[in-house]
C-alpha cells in the first residue's frame, strides 16, 4: 500500500471514529498519522478535514466561496479572535484554517499550520478542534439524511 493510500485510509477511519464519538480511536489514528507521515501527513489530514467542512458545511467548492471569522463574547458583543480566551483558541485556529482553506489561500493554511507547530499543546488542541468541527458537520449531514 502506498503512503498516500495508507494516509487516505487512516483519514477515513479517523473521520468515522470522530463521527461515532470514539475519541480513543480518533486519538490513536492521529498519533499513527503523525508517527508514520510526520507533520506533512498531519497537514494533509487538516486539509482533508477542511475540505469536508467546506463541501458539506458551507456547500461550496474550495475557492468558490468566502469564509471569515466573527466571534462574540458571552454578552453577544463582537470580539477580536486574537483576544479569545485560552479555552477558545483551538477552535479559533481550526476556524481560521478552514476559512483560509475555503478561500483557497494556501499560503495562509501553511502559515497557520507551521506556526502552530511551535506550541505542541496548542497544535494538538487545534487539530483536535478541526477534527471535532468536521465530525460535527458530517454528523449533521448524516442526521439530515436520516430525516429526509
Amino acid at each position: 500500500m502506498s503512503d498516500i493510500q495508507g494516509l487516505a485510509e487512516e483519514v477515513q477511519a479517523l473521520l468515522g471514529a470522530a463521527v461515532d464519538r470514539d475519541y480513543q480511536a480518533a486519538t490513536d489514528l492521529v498519533v499513527r498519522i503523525a508517527d508514520q507521515h510526520g507533520a506533512q501527513g498531519v497537514y494533509g489530514l487538516c486539509c482533508a478535514l477542511a475540505q469536508m467542512v467546506t463541501t458539506f458545511g458551507f456547500g461550496v467548492k474550495r475557492g468558490q466561496g468566502f469564509a471569515g471569522i466573527a466571534m462574540t463574547d458571552p454578552d453577544g458583543r463582537p470580539m477580536n479572535p486574537d483576544e479569545a480566551p485560552a479555552e477558545a483558541r483551538p477552535k479559533v485556529w481550526a476556524t481560521r484554517f478552514v476559512a483560509a482553506y475555503t478561500n483557497d489561500d494556501s499560503a495562509t493554511t501553511v502559515a497557520l499550520f507551521e506556526t502552530s507547530l511551535a506550541d505542541p499543546d496548542g497544535h494538538i488542541a487545534g487539530v483536535a478542534a478541526l477534527i471535532g468541527m468536521a465530525a460535527d458537520v458530517l454528523r449533521s449531514k448524516i442526521e439530515e439524511g436520516n430525516h429526509a
